[in-house]
């Protein structure tokens, strides 16, 4: 039930973030338009899904309902990371992930993805055997703050520096 709830959250909560930045351009002037006239076409809507025991996020066309793309965790060593939860800011500029090795390191991170590229931005070190596991930023995407369960911690992590600022307990 957990795999099946996170993803389908995630989903569920992409699309509502897409449907309401696209409620703020209502014109209701009256023009003369003819039935010919095609809609104004409306943003792409994705949908970013954690595929936490494969390493990787997969992006879907909410539209057509077709994963687009998969991005890998993987570093350059090779280490795969597990993602188990994503966060699309509330500006829209990023997408957040809570990210924990899946080697003995247990190396735990954010991973800052470019919703627009589709590729990694920045990877923020948190540290060791933290068992990170949700993401969540401030109402003006300033500030991400990550869930650690081993250390009943909230981390905060600038979202502009992308440098760690303190450990909340």
């Amino acid at each position: 039930m957990k795999k099946f709830f996170t993803p389908t959250l995630v989903v569920i909560m992409t699309m509502l973030f897409g449907m309401v930045s696209s409620c703020g351009n209502n014109d209701n002037s009256n023009t003369n338009s003819s039935k010919t006239d095609k809609p104004p076409s409306l943003p792409s809507a994705k949908g970013y899904v954690a595929n936490e025991a494969g390493g990787s996020v997969s992006v879907i066309d909410l539209q057509y309902s077709l994963k687009t793309t998969s991005i890998d965790f993987s570093d350059s060593a090779g280490t795969m990371f597990m993602a188990h939860n994503v966060q699309v800011a509330p500006n829209g500029k990023s997408v957040w992930v809570a990210a924990a090795g899946m080697d003995s390191s247990k190396t735990n991170y954010l991973i800052v993805i470019d919703p627009n590229s589709g590729t990694i931005k920045e990877r923020v070190l948190l540290g060791k055997d933290l068992h990170v596991a949700h993401v969540v930023l401030d109402d003006q995407s300033k500030n991400a703050f990550v869930t650690a369960g081993e250390t009943n911690e909230v981390i905060q992590v600038d979202a502009t520096t992308y440098q760690v600022v303190r450990n909340l307990i």
